[in-house]
């Protein structure tokens, strides 16, 4: 009957952002999303982990007390782009795709 949508960052940082040296380079964003559709619940988590040239995307959703997760590793061109603060198109698409099917 009516659907409302929450979105709620957790936390959103980098830390020791150095262009010489990726190895001190860390950073973590998680971002919930709740929706309510006839009474259900409905909780979506996308989460990006970089530490160092290492990284991990993560999709998390939970609904009717069942969770599902799917985590891909990040490609060097998103973990670059991310690094200069720039937006990536399509970032959770495949870890969208996996958990439908």
């Amino acid at each position: 009957m009516y659907n409302y949508n929450i979105v709620k960052t957790h936390y959103d940082f980098a830390k020791n952002v150095s262009v010489r040296n990726p190895k001190l380079f860390k950073y973590n964003s998680t971002q919930t999303h709740t929706s309510y559709v006839k009474g259900k619940e409905r909780i979506k988590t996308h989460t990006v982990r970089i530490k160092g040239k290492i990284g991990h995307k993560l999709v998390t959703i939970k609904e009717n007390g069942r969770r599902k997760t799917s985590k891909k590793k990040l490609t060097m061109k998103e973990i670059n782009c991310i690094r200069k603060c720039q937006f990536v198109p399509g970032l959770f698409k495949d870890c969208m795709d996996c958990l439908r099917n």
